[in-house]
């Protein structure tokens, strides 16, 4: 049975227009996409999805403590062949090598040892535009939080930036395959199934983060998982991150107080990162 036929019971399968397998799914709208994680986040154990062309699927991990286990277990859980949905071609593997995402130990930590020297404060990750350019959105969509920040960005920024992460959640989902079989979240995954780990969902995860749908700069605690979910693939460039959107937004907002987007960010439909085509905003030239 497809997962699309599925409903909310204690069959696994996700409801109805709750199938992220389903390519149409990436391109409802945002509201639509997290009303459905919700919905897939109570059922009893990580929900199968199908891919209606293929016939093949994986197991959603949608809620945050699966999400962080399946990160943190490795030896479990493993890169190869390939974290993508879909997964790269052989050809394409052949050709090119393997991306450092899609290796696991020891092959892996080596050559993050070699990248992570790259990481310097002159280079900025795709990611972190788009974290940026929905950060600037949320913070014009909600002025009270906006008012807030500007109040004391001492106070308030690094909380700003980790809720902007959370909220908006740059990288959406990594995949994995089963290195044997093991249990997890109430489900019998067997060897070689693959599961799918959703950030964006375990960063709403109501177990987790009081009133999830609210974006609140003074968030404290924020477990969110916008960096990855621990273990050795969490975002080399974390750090990083991090210090480039304090710099760029107290720069911004410091030279530009009168800030805002004009209308909603034109995003690219994409099931693996939340990316921003264009933005337009506007702003008040300060006072001379």
């Amino acid at each position: 049975m497809s997962a699309l036929a599925g409903n909310a019971s204690d069959t696994g399968r996700p409801p109805v227009g709750g199938n992220p397998a389903h390519p149409e799914f990436w391109s409802l709208p945002a509201q639509e996409r997290a009303a459905a994680f919700t919905r897939l986040r109570a059922l009893e154990r990580p929900p199968f999805c199908t891919d209606p062309r293929t016939g093949r699927g994986f197991h959603a991990l949608v809620r945050h403590a699966d999400v962080v286990t399946a990160s943190r277990t490795p030896e479990i859980f493993v890169s190869a062949p390939g974290v993508t949905t879909p997964e790269p071609a052989r050809w394409v593997r052949a050709l090119f090598g393997d991306s450092m995402v899609n290796l696991d130990d020891p092959r892996h930590a080596d050559l993050r040892r070699i990248v992570s020297r790259a990481f310097t404060p002159r280079l900025i990750i795709e990611t972190t535009r788009n974290a940026l350019a929905h950060g600037l959105h949320l913070l014009t969509v909600h002025p009270d939080q906006r008012e807030l920040l500007l109040s004391d960005l001492d106070r308030h920024l690094g909380g700003a930036v980790e809720e902007i992460v959370r909220y908006s959640t740059p990288i959406i989902q990594f995949r994995r395959t089963l290195a044997a079989d093991h249990r997890l979240g109430g489900a019998e995954l067997a060897r070689d199934e693959k599961v799918v780990l959703f950030f964006g969902s375990a960063n709403r995860d109501e177990a987790v983060f009081t009133d999830p749908d609210t974006f609140d700069v003074t968030r404290s605690p924020n477990p969110h998982l916008g960096f990855g979910g621990g273990g050795p693939h969490f975002c080399l460039g974390a750090y990083l991150a991090r210090q480039e959107m304090k710099v760029l937004l107290r720069e911004l907002y410091t030279r530009l107080p009168g800030l805002r987007s004009v209308g909603e960010p034109e995003l690219i439909p994409s099931s693996f990162d939340n990316r921003v085509r264009s933005l337009g905003f506007t702003f008040t030239p300060p006072a001379r």
